[in-house]
């Protein structure tokens, strides 16, 4: 039997599927320490988002939860595809490979280049690869070549969680009372900001950045920004 692994940062809820597990995600609000999609649901995590003085704090999966999965994978005598959150956002794709070590004839691990529901598209991909009888092997090689492929776009309607953050300053955040919707494409390594410009009696300019700053031009442009990806 083939499993497929990922983390819980792929967003995947309410799942009914025996060869599907998903580990959690570690997140701290102050002292409060949760699992996510465990202790923790969606609806909770806003609402202490809105509550809290403080933003959350996520740590990585650790190698000995993999290990533990593989473990079940070994002992049932079947083989498990791992999906990781981006490499380049969190460290559990390095805890899986580390996990690996001793499992290497039974676990393939991909990063999978990507977060929230594009993680949660390779795990799909995955899940209908097997499901039509891809073998082991087929269904890693697959998703290695097709990956690159999911693109994600997340739409932000308030910068104020950037603000508390300190990604943003203060004068960038007063576009959270503004009706502004930035479109912040993930290309695997960074996220992009993405913008059209338009200038009256002068046209459109195409606009790109994969700075912060962004914000703060829109927010000092006397134009109009029409944000989209």
């Amino acid at each position: 039997m083939i499993w497929i692994i990922t983390d819980s940062a792929s967003d995947i809820v309410d799942n009914q599927r025996e060869d599907l597990m998903i580990l959690p995600v570690n997140i701290t609000f102050g002292e409060e320490e949760f699992q996510d999609g465990v202790t923790l649901t969606h609806r909770m995590f806003y609402e202490k988002l809105v509550e809290s003085d403080e933003l959350p704090v996520t740590s990585q999966v650790p190698p000995f939860a993999f290990e533990e999965a593989y473990e079940k994978v070994k002992a049932a005598g079947g083989q498990a595809i791992v999906i990781t959150l981006s490499s380049k956002l969190s460290g559990t794709y390095q805890s899986a490979n580390i996990a690996a070590g001793r499992y290497e004839d039974v676990v393939r691990v991909i990063d999978s280049e990507n977060a929230s529901i594009g993680e949660r598209a390779l795990v799909e991909y995955a899940l209908r690869l097997k499901d039509q009888g891809a073998s082991f092997d087929e269904i890693g090689e697959t998703l290695e070549r097709d990956k690159t492929r999911i693109r994600l776009i997340a739409l932000l309607d308030t910068l104020e969680y950037l603000k508390k953050g300190g990604r943003i300053s203060k004068a960038a955040a007063v576009a959270v009372y503004c009706p502004l919707s930035l479109s912040l494409p993930y290309r695997g390594e960074k996220w992009w900001f993405w913008a059209r410009l338009v200038v009256p009696n002068r046209g459109t300019i195409f606009w790109q950045s994969r700075s912060v700053k962004a914000a703060e031009l829109i927010m000092r442009s006397p134009f109009s920004w029409d944000i989209r990806d």
